[in-house]
């Protein structure tokens, strides 16, 4: 009969034992609380990453307006939105290697100094010079490029590693659920201080401080520690996690079986070049690329960016700043309700509804383009919020809640980083051709090509996608190794 640890993993209890408790928390509330608190802490440092990715919906306006200081060209308004999408693979590959060498912790640490730097370097800059001035920004918008690689996987992997089972979903799901709050706090920012871009960088500099001062009441990842050998640091961790009432030699016990003595290596830690030669490693890996390939090719970064500009060109006749601070209060409901949507449907039931919204309600916002109306402009209003919800709770958020899980806790830092390093650079792509794509082919076309994409990755999804639902760690990483 197999019941949960304090970490949450099953172990196997004698005889099929179905009323034994021994390896349960006495108050596994009290261990859930814990667990959900330290997720909730890390995440904060994931705001700065979504503010950063919508801050050109709200400022780009001001900073092209002839009349402005700075008075950028379309073509250099288009590098401010997304010059940093390049830089946040570089920010992938470096989380690659620091969540495996210094830890979780230390690398969220580092996100949220990188973060102040970046937003103080806005907030401050010249006020005499344009040309400086937009040197700064752009600058300080690589800053925050290599944040949002840096960010985008060592929240969810230590959320994930420190989590039940049964919690797994709903916190690895934070690190959506961040961007998605990161994007409305700048939106909302922009909205009511919609004259001042400097004090709309000192205020998200302000956010990273505060996320920055809130990691010290948060532990280790005691998975990370075990595999650097650092056994008493992650009895503590465990404690802090699990409360005092927790079995943690018993735990540490079992975590270090899972990590140093379940190899197939003959007794001794396989290489790295032993690693990615195993079908745990490579089998997850192309999974997870081709999910977020169908991510970014379906549009839902390119709206989250260029939100305003998107909504003119559908005919929504609501204030645009206004319909896109709606628009982000969409996307934080979507990334709330999903996490709950994981641990009740699984990763594949929502990701398959709400890939078909996404198309339905894409090609609906095309014949609303080419039938325009007064109907059709509240239509395509619907159409759009419609198509943000469902692309949150499928293909927005599910892939960056599975990196977490689906790749082998040797490799999981590395392969994390080099996932999402490849999700940014098609990232980067989509953002800088859409300014060209609509002058190109028009936005009624690029709707059809997103929508068609979402129907694409809906069959992906169907024949390639493997559920991970209440499943452990370890039985995960075994999924992949059958044949």
């Amino acid at each position: 009969m197999g019941v949960e640890t304090c970490d949450g993993e099953k172990k196997f209890l004698p005889n099929g034992d179905k009323n034994s408790s021994h390896n349960e928390p006495r108050d596994w509330r009290s261990s859930s609380k814990r667990q959900i608190f330290a997720s909730f802490v890390a995440n904060l440092t994931v705001l700065s990453s979504g503010m950063g990715l919508g801050y050109p919906a709200t400022t780009l306006s001001l900073l092209t307006d002839p009349t402005s200081v700075v008075a950028l060209t379309e073509d250099q308004g288009s590098w401010v939105a997304s010059i940093n999408t390049i830089f946040s693979p570089v920010g992938g590959l470096i989380a690659s290697y620091t969540l495996d060498k210094f830890g979780r912790k230390k690398t969220l640490i580092a996100i949220n100094i990188l973060s102040i730097i970046s937003w103080a370097i806005v907030a401050f800059s010249s006020r005499s010079d344009a040309n400086v001035m937009y040197m700064e920004i752009i600058g300080a918008r690589i800053i925050i490029g290599i944040v949002a690689g840096l960010s985008s996987s060592p929240s969810s992997v230590y959320s994930a590693e420190i989590a039940k089972p049964r919690l797994r979903g709903r916190l690895t799901v934070f690190t959506s659920i961040s961007i998605s709050s990161g994007v409305l706090i700048i939106y909302m920012l922009g909205y009511f201080i919609n004259n001042d871009w400097r004090l709309v960088s000192g205020i998200a500099g302000m956010i990273s401080i505060v996320a920055l001062l809130s990691l010290y009441f948060v532990p280790e990842s005691p998975r990370w520690l075990v595999m650097k050998n650092r056994d008493t640091q992650a009895e503590k961790s465990l404690k802090r996690l699990n409360g005092k009432e927790c079995n943690c030699k018993e735990e540490l016990q079992q975590l270090t079986e899972q990590i140093h003595g379940n190899n197939a290596g003959g007794g001794r830690s396989l290489t790295r070049w032993e690693m990615l030669q195993r079908p745990e490693f490579y089998k997850p890996v192309f999974i997870m690329m081709c999910f977020f390939t169908f991510q970014q090719l379906s549009g839902t970064f390119v709206l989250v960016v260029y939100a305003v500009k998107f909504s003119v060109t559908a005919g929504v006749t609501l204030d645009p700043f206004l319909f896109t601070v709606l628009l982000g209060i969409a996307r934080v409901l979507g990334t709330a309700i999903v996490g709950f949507l994981l641990d009740v449907l699984g990763r594949r039931q929502p990701a398959i509804i709400g890939g078909l919204g996404m198309g339905i309600s894409l090609f609906g916002v095309v014949l609303c383009m080419w039938n325009p109306c007064p109907a059709t402009k509240w239509i395509a209003a619907f159409l759009i919020f419609f198509y943000v919800f469902t692309s949150t709770v499928s293909f927005l958020v599910i892939p960056f809640a599975m990196i977490a899980e689906v790749y082998p806790q040797r490799m999981r830092g590395f392969a994390s980083g080099i996932t999402v390093s490849y999700a940014y650079v098609l990232c980067f792509l989509a953002i800088k051709i859409y300014p060209t794509l609509v002058t190109l082919i028009g936005s009624d076309y690029i709707c059809l090509m997103y929508g068609t994409v979402a129907f694409l990755g809906v069959l992906f999804v169907y024949n390639f996608l493997p559920e991970t639902n209440k499943k452990s760690l370890q039985e995960i990483e075994e999924l992949f190794t059958k044949k």
